[in-house]
C-alpha cells in the first residue's frame, strides 16, 4: 500500500528563552544541615517551568514535617515543599503531556562540618549557599534551553511531548546534578539509544499504517503508545540503527519519542491530501498484528 511522505512536525525552537531567576533577596533558606542532622536528604533542586522558562534554585525546608501527598491542607503543604514533577516519571511515560514545571534533585549530601580528614565512599558535595545555589543553578540554562527548544508540539493541542534531544537534555541536567559531576563541564547530552518516530518512520517506511489517519484521539493515542513502547520491535535496522548496546551485552536499549505529535501531524496530513481515496484500501496483513493494535 503506498504511503505518502511523513509530515513536518513542530519543534518548540524560539518559542520561550530560559531564564535564571535567582533566588529573591527577601526568601528565607533554611540552615545548611551539620553532622548533627543526619536525617537530612536531597532537599536542594533544580526548577524549571517549560512553559516559561524559568529556571531558578530551590530549598525544601528539610527541619518541616511533611505529610504523605493527600488533599486540601496535607496536598498544600506537600506541594510547598515538592514542587514540579521529576522528569524521570514523565519521560518514562513517552507519549503523555509533559509537566509545566519540571524538579531536579541536586545531589548535595555532605554537612558543612564534615571532617576533612575523613574519607566519604562517594564524591563530596557540601549543601550549597544561596549564592553557590543560584551560580550552580544558572550554569545549567544552556542545558535547559536545549530541553525545551527540542520539544514536540503536538498538533490541535496545546501539549509538548518529548523529543530524543529533549530526553538527552534531562539526563544531561541529571548528570550535572550528581555529585560525580557536580555541574554541566564535561556533561554531554548524547541522545544515544534514542530516537525520533519521524527518523524512525525514514529509516523504516514501512511502520506506517494508512489507517491511523481515520482514528479519533483516544485510539490515535494508543497507537502512539504502543510505538513508543515496540516500534524499535517491529524493523531490526531501527535496533541496529539507533540502539545503544548495553554494557553487559545483554542487549540493545532504544526508547522512541516523538510518536504522538508525528501521528497528529500525519493525520492533519492526509485529511488535506487529495490522493487519499485512491490510496485506501484494506488493512495489510501486517498491521493486524503489529503490537501498537493488540
Amino acid at each position: 500500500m503506498p504511503v505518502t511522505p511523513g509530515p513536518a512536525v513542530s519543534r518548540n525552537t524560539n518559542a520561550v528563552g530560559v531564564v535564571h531567576l535567582p533566588v529573591p533577596e527577601g526568601a528565607v533558606l533554611p540552615p545548611l544541615p551539620t553532622q548533627a542532622d543526619l536525617w537530612v536528604g536531597h532537599y536542594q533542586r533544580v526548577l524549571l517551568n517549560v512553559r516559561t522558562g524559568e529556571l531558578s534554585f530551590f530549598c525544601a525546608d528539610w527541619r518541616m514535617h511533611v505529610p504523605i501527598r493527600g488533599k486540601g491542607e496535607d496536598r498544600a503543604v506537600w506541594t510547598s515543599q515538592y514542587p514540579g514533577e521529576s522528569p524521570k516519571s514523565s519521560v518514562a511515560a513517552a507519549t503523555e503531556p509533559i509537566p509545566e514545571l519540571l524538579m531536579f534533585f541536586i545531589d548535595t549530601w555532605t554537612r558543612v562540618d564534615f571532617p576533612a580528614t575523613a574519607a566519604p565512599p562517594t564524591p563530596a558535595w557540601v549543601y550549597l549557599t544561596r549564592e553557590q545555589g543560584d551560580a550552580f543553578v544558572a550554569s545549567l540554562v544552556p542545558l535547559a534551553q536545549q530541553l525545551v527548544d527540542n520539544l514536540f508540539r503536538v498538533p490541535g493541542t496545546d501539549d509538548l511531548e518529548w523529543s530524543a534531544e529533549s530526553v538527552a537534555a534531562v539526563r544531561a541536567i541529571d548528570a550535572a546534578c550528581s555529585r560525580y559531576h557536580q555541574g554541566p563541564q564535561g556533561v554531554e547530552a548524547s541522545p544515544a539509544g534514542l530516537v525520533n518516530f519521524a527518523d524512525a518512520v525514514a529509516a523504516a517506511p514501512g511502520l506506517v499504517r494508512c489507517e491511523w489517519a481515520d482514528l479519533e484521539d483516544t485510539k490515535l493515542d494508543d497507537v502512539a503508545d504502543g510505538l513508543s513502547r515496540f516500534a524499535h520491535n517491529c524493523d531490526p535496522q531501527l535496533r541496529e540503527r539507533f540502539g545503544k548496546p548495553h554494557q553487559d551485552g545483554s542487549g540493545v536499549e532504544l526508547t522512541v519519542y516523538g510518536a504522538r505529535s508525528w501521528l497528529y501531524a500525519y493525520r492533519a496530513q492526509e485529511a488535506g491530501n487529495p490522493r487519499r481515496g485512491s490510496m485506501s484500501g484494506p488493512k495489510s496483513p501486517s498491521s493486524a498484528t503489529s503490537p501498537w493494535e493488540r
